[in-house]
């Protein structure tokens, strides 16, 4: 109702529009009335400093770039990634992260009957899970990359599904944009 006082005859566009475009996403089960609610990623609180887990069980990264500039980064270092040539030579485009953290909250929701008070979210990061599979993304600007965090054993269904949410996100954005998903060794 905030968000909408002035535009009131226009609020179902506006709703359609900003969720079309990712900067909105639609909030289900948490209330009994029948009204929609909204999560606005981009207006979370900040984070705290990030502290690495002790149960991390993966580390890896998130790169975005050209696909001619992914494979020139990885071709200069025999397939490994060195953080100074992402930095230098990829981009991280404003806005993804938050288009990623709505698809990952839509996820959490429908398929894993989450409600936000199951999700630790701020405005450059969110840990949740996706079942038993715990994980944290976070957005790493000065970096150009985001990081995966993943607290469990057997990360396949974690990196699978957020392949697909991240792919998705990134087709909307930008279509020409390639990403890879990166491990520490």
């Amino acid at each position: 109702t905030i968000l909408w006082k002035d535009y009131a005859d226009m609020q179902t566009e506006l709703q359609f529009l900003m969720t079309k475009y990712q900067l909105i996403v639609p909030i289900f089960g948490e209330e009994e009335d029948s009204r929609v609610r909204f999560l606005v990623p981009a207006l979370l609180p900040a984070a705290s400093p990030a502290q690495m887990s002790a149960d991390a069980r993966l580390v890896g990264h998130v790169i975005f770039g050209r696909a001619d500039d992914l494979k020139a980064v990885r071709a200069t270092s025999k397939g490994y990634v060195a953080v100074e040539e992402v930095k230098r030579k990829l981009f991280l485009p404003k806005g993804l992260f938050t288009a990623v953290v709505g698809k990952v909250v839509g996820e959490s929701q429908r398929v894993h009957n989450m409600s936000m008070s199951d999700m630790d979210l701020s405005v450059s990061s969110i840990s949740t899970s996706f079942g038993r599979h715990i994980f944290t993304l976070s957005e790493l600007p000065h970096l150009n990359m985001m990081e995966l965090v993943i607290s469990v054993e057997t990360p396949l269904l974690i990196i699978e599904r957020l392949q697909a949410l991240i792919q998705f996100a990134v087709s909307k954005m930008l279509q020409s944009l390639h990403f890879a998903i990166c491990v520490h060794q």
